[in-house]
């Protein structure tokens, strides 16, 4: 399983692996190759230095092997008076051997997940991959190529056909540099290794990034309320007193750790410490109750987000972001029916963080929040804020967007304090790390189960993808659960799948339905899941376009699992697990979730029948103890 790097003649370079080969990689700006006038090569005990010399620039390559499977490509460029948008230490290099891709999004949404060259072909998908990329042969090895730091700039892996030749696959790996105006610019290292699992190699990957950022994986797993899926945004102070004391007369007690009040709160974007008519007390008044009930309070908050109806807007126009026509930047308009949230606002900015004023104000309001007692943040449209600089005029310029981006990063982190849980939402991922503790990482789910804005498909193909990095850059969010059992479209069978598909990913447990209105079966399902420690999640069939998503827990040491089958199909499936393949054990006793009977069979495999949008979860341990019922998947072993 060895990677190895071979020079050509003229100062190209291949990249080999067992059985895939990227071939003829030449550096390049602004995703085309470079052609050098001049290129040295200096080899020495393993490693090659390259020298490309043009007239506006002068690219070096050094590319060492750490050991015989996996190889690092350093790379530098001095500009000779001239800027670009990206620049690639590989670029148009043709991948020989290839069968198939994992990619990332982005951030929130993705898309992310693998994708046969097969299918590719057939959908005439481009592939963009973010900070990292795997790329598969057909001996099922990857090729798992990523930075390792992503403080600075925009890292992206981009595959397509070269010249519409479905035969011939091409990539460019590299970097944005938004025509950054410095003389020379040295970039993180691209690492490249072989694995025979995909999911262990992207989990290796991301604790070398998570290593070098600083990731922030200390705070427990959150379980809290928000108040978003199911008030919107019609919570006022009186609707959150009569939750209050709902939820304190359940028992016994649901431990939520954290009340989230999400918007509707101010009465524009960007006027957020001026309550509107919901809040007639004010927000401190709104957080002592939730104090005075054992909760802790949280809020939510656009940082970004400027109204152009808002105060802020008509006071401080200078502050907003602006294009290089001089118009203001616009990431949201709305000039029909509906407006978003109820609000006048027809247009909604972007908050300028360069503007010294604009940063100063953004501290106030976050110092202002933490005085208040709030020590939970919910921090969205977070991309507002991620705009190339070079397609913007920024109040002080000379920084990239990620620079630009962690600016405001830091000043949160710094007016929160290291105690307070932060959740970033519809984010980019990797500039986030080392000051989130939780990210959203599908899209909204709603009480229906349609592929649009409001239903889990997005969600469902999220989750299994970035588990890679949960509880290694942070606790991944996968939304709030839907367990009403009124006001909604999902089924049972629906509520119950998903329900479980969220918890046993092992992030982020959260709802927005009234606890103390909904039937007990749900509330019981809501205990069932309650978080107890951190739990990394593996992911069966990660490197194939399987229908059902299969989980598996390990639960302690010895030989003690839970596994969970999910059917997102409009069909039955039936599935056998053979133990002995999955979890590396066979003999062990089995006991299906909801089973009737306390009976536990010893098993060499697990067969599930699934109906369609359902699900099977598994108890499994060596030993014949296991208990009926299960208060809660994570702790059933030890009741």
């Amino acid at each position: 399983m060895a990677i190895t790097v071979e020079v050509n003649k003229a100062g190209s370079f291949n990249i080999k692996g067992p059985h895939l080969i990227i071939r003829d990689c030449f550096p390049g700006v602004n995703r085309r190759p470079i052609h050098p006038l001049q290129v040295s090569l200096i080899e020495g005990d393993g490693v090659y230095t390259l020298t490309y010399t043009m007239d506006a620039c002068v690219i070096v390559l050094k590319i060492s092997a750490v050991d015989s499977k996996e190889m690092v490509i350093e790379s530098s460029i001095i500009q000779k008076g001239k800027t670009w948008d990206w620049f690639h230490p590989i670029c148009y290099g043709e991948i020989e051997g290839f069968h198939g891709v994992f990619r990332q999004g982005l951030g929130m949404g993705g898309p992310s997940g693998y994708l046969s060259l097969k299918t590719i072909v057939k959908d005439h998908t481009k592939i963009e991959s973010y900070g990292i990329v795997g790329l598969s042969d057909s001996h099922k090895q990857h090729m798992i190529i990523y930075g390792d730091q992503h403080d600075r700039f925009v890292n992206s892996y981009h595959l397509d056909f070269l010249n519409g030749d479905t035969t011939r696959v091409v990539m460019n790996a590299g970097y944005r540099l938004e025509r950054l105006n410095h003389e020379k610019i040295t970039f993180p290292k691209m690492h490249m290794a072989i694995t025979s699992e995909l999911e262990e190699g992207l989990t290796s990957a991301a604790k070398h990034i998570a290593e070098n950022m600083d990731a922030r994986t200390s705070l427990e797993p959150l379980y809290h309320w928000c108040s978003w899926y199911y008030l919107y945004n019609n919570l006022s102070h009186e609707i959150l007193r009569d939750y209050l004391k709902g939820f304190s007369q359940q028992q016994p007690a649901i431990p939520l750790k954290y009340m989230q009040i999400d918007a509707g709160y101010f009465p524009a974007a960007g006027d957020w410490l001026t309550p509107n008519h919901l809040w007639p007390d004010g927000m401190k008044a709104a957080c002592d109750d939730i104090i005075a009930n054992d909760y802790k309070p949280g809020i939510w908050i656009g940082p970004y987000m400027v109204g152009n109806q808002s105060k802020l807007y008509k006071t401080h126009p200078d502050w907003i972001l602006y294009d290089l026509d001089g118009q203001p930047v616009i990431p949201m308009k709305f000039y029909n029916e509906p407006q978003i949230w109820g609000y006048l606002d027809e247009e909604y900015f972007v908050l300028d963080t360069s503007h010294p004023d604009a940063m100063a104000y953004i501290r106030q309001v976050f110092r202002t929040f933490k005085e208040m007692g709030i020590v939970f943040f919910k921090t969205d449209f977070m991309k507002f804020g991620f705009q190339d600089s070079s397609k913007v005029k920024r109040h002080t310029p000379g920084k990239t967007s990620v620079e630009y981006f962690r600016d405001l990063l830091k000043v949160i982190r710094e007016e929160i304090g290291e105690e307070s849980y932060w959740l970033g939402c519809i984010a980019p991922f990797l500039p986030f790390i080392g000051y989130a503790d939780g990210m959203r990482v599908g899209g909204d789910v709603g009480a229906q189960w349609k592929e649009d804005d409001f239903g889990p498909i997005n969600m469902i193909r999220e989750i299994p993808a970035v588990n890679y990095f949960n509880h290694v850059y942070w606790q991944n969010d996968p939304d709030a659960m839907m367990l009403r059992d009124f006001h909604i479209f999902l089924n049972e069978t629906e509520v119950e799948s998903l329900t479980l598909l969220q918890a046993v990913s092992g992030g982020v447990v959260c709802t927005s339905d009234p606890l103390h209105e909904i039937a007990k079966t749900r509330v019981d399902l809501f205990r069932l899941v309650e978080p107890r420690g951190k739990f990394k999640t593996k992911v069966l069939y990660l490197d194939s376009e399987t229908k059902e998503t299969v989980l598996i827990n390990e639960i302690e040491k010895d030989a003690t699992y839970n596994i969970f089958i999910f059917n997102p199909t409009e069909e039955w499936m039936t599935r056998e697990l053979l133990l002995s393949e999955v979890v590396g054990v066979s003999d062990l006793y089995v006991r299906a979730y909801k089973a009737e009977t306390i009976d536990n069979h010893c098993c060499k495999s697990i067969v599930a029948r699934v109906e369609p949008h359902g699900c099977k979860l598994f108890f499994v341990s060596k030993e014949k103890h296991l208990q009926q019922p299960v208060s809660n998947i994570w702790s059933w072993y030890s009741e």
